[in-house]
């Protein structure tokens, strides 16, 4: 492909992925990033599940409050519910009454992506 510095991807994904695999995905595409004029994920058209396998958590050897908050943020990804349902409206939210909701779309995608953070950097400790 020429002049690949004048083409800009809008990229479409979607499919589940264990925390590696997400992992290597965004790796990959942050390595390609400067390499396009532009690239970017197709928010309307993407829907990436993140599945985290036990057999990945207990190879890094997490404890304490860490391993507690990726259990708690697991659980909560594993029963998270269609994220088509249309969230429910709060008129006024009261200062400090904010509460982590899986089912809206951001908080969903906010701990899937801390999952992936912990993930690479407590496998990139181990290297």
């Amino acid at each position: 492909m020429a002049h690949k510095d004048k083409v800009v991807l809008k990229l479409a994904l979607r499919g589940t992925l264990d925390l590696a695999d997400y992992t290597r995905l965004h790796e990959g595409l942050e390595s390609l990033r400067p390499i396009f004029g532009g690239m970017h994920e197709w928010e309307r058209h993407t829907d990436v599940a993140v599945r985290a396998s036990e057999a990945q958590w207990s190879a890094l050897g997490l404890s304490g409050y860490v391993c507690d908050a990726a259990d708690e943020i697991k659980v909560q990804l594993a029963d998270r519910g269609d994220r088509d349902q249309p969230e429910e409206m709060t008129t006024q939210v009261e200062p400090g009454s904010w509460t982590f909701d899986l089912q809206r779309g951001d908080d969903g995608d906010s701990a899937r992506d801390a999952l992936a953070l912990l993930y690479r950097l407590t496998s990139a400790a181990q290297r």
